[in-house]
């Protein structure tokens, strides 16, 4: 049987301490992750996750790093490639991005700030996590493309399709269009050059701190317009990011992927709300 692990790698996962970015901590560190590195803008939740990933860690091998960040800006970016540099790390293997923010309000009062807030963090961090990171993982891709590194960007069915009506999150859609462009771009252009590959996952509805707002108030129909009739759980994403991140999946580049159940087919993210 073949085993998909990461063995002897070195990751990092933006936004790693809840939700869906600690789903992705979480299973690179059951499939044996060699250094982990998570950062998010909440101590006490990195701390939290942390603890509760070492329990997790089948190997005692396995290292687990919190770095306490806001990568809205430059600034917050380049203070964490440095903290990474103090590490003397000079490979990573696979960069997750995963942080984000988002933003409801009606269009006649949605204001600038929202969408600042929103693009800030979703799209121009990104770009600069990106940006800052590359010659490391390009220091882990081997020279003869038969193992690349990874970058794997956390998206959203949103930034597939358009749905009405809208909650309001005009920024949020906006950037998880916006970062599914950037990612075909650079898959692109990062693996002829550097042998990296850019993938993208775009989730639907998961039960996260981010989504409740939105289930609690329409829940119901969500998983009534879903064709698998549910929410997706942990194991729908943990099992494809470890996919994405292992060599059986080398020659994966440039790939969008849902995983909403098949709901963005029919357009019924929110269709009937």
């Amino acid at each position: 049987m073949v085993e998909l692990n990461v063995n002897g790698k070195v990751a990092i996962v933006t936004g790693g301490a809840r939700g869906l970015g600690f789903y992705c901590s979480k299973i690179l560190v059951k499939a044996n992750i060699k250094k982990l590195i998570i950062t998010s803008r909440n101590l006490k939740n990195l701390e939290r996750s942390r603890e509760e990933l070492l329990k997790l860690a089948e190997s005692s091998e396995t290292e687990i790093l919190i770095f306490e960040n806001d990568l809205s800006s430059y600034k917050g970016v380049e203070k964490f490639y440095h903290q990474v540099l103090s590490l003397e790390i000079k490979k990573i293997d696979l960069l997750i991005l995963n942080s984000g923010a988002t933003w409801g309000e009606p269009l006649e009062t949605h204001p600038e700030s929202a969408l600042h807030k929103v693009f800030d963090l979703n799209v121009v961090g990104l770009f600069h996590t990106i940006q800052l990171f590359t010659p490391m993982l390009t220091e882990a891709a081997s020279v003869s493309h038969s193992r690349p590194s990874r970058i794997l960007i956390i998206s959203s069915v949103a930034g597939l399709v358009s749905s009405f009506p809208t909650q309001g999150t005009y920024g949020y859609n906006m950037s998880k269009s916006a970062i599914i462009h950037l990612a075909k771009n650079l898959a692109l252009e990062l693996a002829p050059q550097f042998n990296i590959n850019v993938n993208v996952i775009c989730p639907g509805f998961f039960p996260t701190k981010m989504s409740n707002g939105v289930l609690e108030k329409n829940g119901q129909n969500i998983i009534d317009n879903n064709p698998r009739r549910r929410l997706g759980i942990e194991e729908d994403l943990e099992y494809l990011v470890l996919y994405l991140c292992c060599d059986q999946s080398n020659y994966l580049n440039g790939v969008i992927i849902p995983v909403d159940g098949g709901s963005y087919l029919g357009n019924a993210v929110t269709s009937k709300m």
